[in-house]
C-alpha cells in the first residue's frame, strides 16, 4: 500500500526536501511576498468548498442511491452489494481486500483489482478514518460500497489526484480475515 490513498495522512511526513525543491520553494515564497497571492495564481482563484455527501452530485456510473444505503453516526454511507458468508470483520482483525476508489465525478483514483489484494489491520489507525468506520460488520467474501465524507478522508488537503474536500467512493471486496493480532503486510 505504499503511496496508497487508503493510508491515513500523517502530519509533516511524506515529503523529503532536496536542495532543488528547497530552492524552488524559496523562489515561490519570494514571488508571493512580492506579487501577493493574486499576482501568483490569478485574482479569480477560488479554493474548493466543502460539499456534504447529501449535496454531492455523483456520476451515474457509480450507481449511488443514498436512500438505499446505511448512514453511520459519523456520516459514512455504506451498502452491502454482496453479502459474504465467511467470518465477520471486527476491529483488530487483519484483512486482505480488493478496492477501487472513485471521486464523485466518476474519476478512478486507485484500484487493487487485477493485482494482489491490499492487506491491513483494522482499528489501529492505518486506514482513513472513514474506512475504519465503514468496514466493520462486512463478512469475508462480501462486497461493500462505502462513501467517505471529505472530513473523514483528507479534509482540505489534496493527495495525488484527490482534490481538497473530496468525498470518496470505495468499492471494497473482503478477500480474507486473518484474525486479531495477525500480521498485516502493508
Amino acid at each position: 500500500m505504499q503511496g496508497s490513498v487508503l493510508r491515513r495522512p500523517v502530519a509533516g511526513v511524506g515529503f523529503r526536501a532536496t536542495r532543488d525543491t528547497f530552492r524552488w520553494r524559496t523562489v515561490g515564497a519570494v514571488a508571493i511576498l512580492i506579487l501577493g497571492v493574486p499576482g501568483c495564481i490569478g485574482s479569480d482563484f477560488t479554493s474548493p468548498s466543502p460539499v456534504s455527501i447529501e449535496d454531492t452530485k455523483f456520476a451515474p456510473q457509480l450507481n449511488i442511491d443514498l436512500s438505499a444505503m446505511h448512514r453511520t453516526d459519523e456520516g459514512v454511507y455504506y451498502q452491502d452489494l454482496v453479502m459474504g458468508h465467511g467470518a465477520e470483520l471486527e476491529p483488530g482483525d487483519s484483512i486482505a481486500f480488493h478496492y477501487t476508489v472513485w471521486l464523485a465525478d466518476g474519476t478512478q483514483v486507485e484500484t487493487s483489482t487485477g493485482g494482489d489484494p491490499a492487506s491491513v489491520r483494522v482499528g489501529v489507525g492505518r486506514l482513513l478514518v472513514g474506512l475504519e468506520v465503514g468496514v466493520p460488520g462486512i463478512r469475508e467474501g462480501g462486497k461493500r460500497k462505502i462513501i467517505v465524507p471529505y472530513d473523514l478522508a483528507y479534509g482540505s488537503f489534496s493527495v495525488g489526484i484527490v482534490p481538497p474536500y473530496a468525498n470518496l467512493v470505495f468499492d471494497l471486496e473482503l478477500v480474507g480475515i486473518h484474525g486479531e493480532g495477525a500480521i498485516a503486510i502493508d
